[in-house]
């Protein structure tokens, strides 16, 4: 039916589609672009999580900020950039040099912008400045650095989780087993169902001090609540049938529920 002034209604709905679908696309275009090519603090920490290590770097060289929020995005993306590099090199010029295992450029200019935040009156505002600081001494095997840099995170930010982790870490490797225990147990009260926090439990009572049933606890605790993505969860299967194995009696209590999730993958059989 024509209407009186020309156009008929099915076709001014059509002209409203088109339009609107026009105007959608445009928003999600705009939307696009700034998230993916315009420098911001957001695209930053958008690019860092997604892995896009060098558009990340570009981004932050482009904002032109002596903020202590930018001198942070720029370490992070210096000391993940040194991280990737030398699993890029395989790891070959680690630990050559014995009074600094891991030398890089990146780690020195990272070094340079975490110290102008902890010299800052934005110190307390920045606990991760410290615990980047700790992360780069402790890769560089600078293990008594480390851990003043981790304690200070922890006397901002008690309950920080990734710093008792490394701070766990750091601990198991120079031998102070009940400190790691320590800081992974309160970690664990704060975060029962994390599966981090599981898994560093299982690897030191596993290997470091040889708790068998205390492992199988732990291994069964990380699985239940493991990462699809993650790459130890076939390696820590194996590890805890190997136990059960060993110790039938010390089979977990707690409901297993790890063995009613598919496999990550399938090795390829010669």
């Amino acid at each position: 039916m024509q209407s009186s002034k020309g156009l008929s209604f099915p076709l001014v709905l059509a002209i409203g589609f088109i339009l609107s679908s026009v105007l959608v696309s445009a928003v999600i275009l705009v939307h696009f672009i700034n998230l993916n090519f315009k420098p911001s603090v957001k695209n930053i920490e958008h690019q860092i999580q997604q892995g896009r290590l060098d558009r990340a770097s570009a981004f932050v060289s482009q904002i032109e900020s002596d903020s202590s929020k930018i001198s942070m995005l720029k370490a992070e993306v210096l000391f993940l950039k040194a991280l990737k590099k030398r699993k890029d090199e395989k790891w070959k010029n680690y630990g050559t040099e014995e009074s600094d295992w891991f030398r890089s450029e990146e780690l020195d200019s990272a070094i340079v912008e975490l110290k102008s935040i902890i010299e800052s009156e934005n110190e307390k505002k920045y606990p991760q400045a410290h615990y980047y600081m700790g992360q780069i001494y402790f890769e560089k095997g600078w293990f008594y650095e480390a851990e003043d840099q981790f304690l200070k995170v922890l006397e901002i930010d008690p309950n920080n989780r990734d710093t008792k982790l490394s701070l766990s870490c750091l601990y198991t490797k120079t031998s102070r087993f009940s400190e790691a225990q320590r800081l992974l147990r309160s970690g664990f009260q704060q975060h029962p169902e994390d599966p981090e926090i599981a898994k560093n439990m299982a690897y030191l009572y596993r290997y470091y001090i040889d708790l068998p049933e205390s492992a199988t606890v732990w291994f069964n605790r990380y699985l239940n609540n493991a990462r699809q993505r993650d790459l130890d969860v076939n390696h820590a299967k194996n590890e805890l049938e190997d136990l059960l194995l060993r110790y039938p009696e010390y089979s977990p209590t707690e409901p297993q529920d790890w063995r009613n999730k598919a496999k990550n993958f399938n090795t390829r059989q010669n």
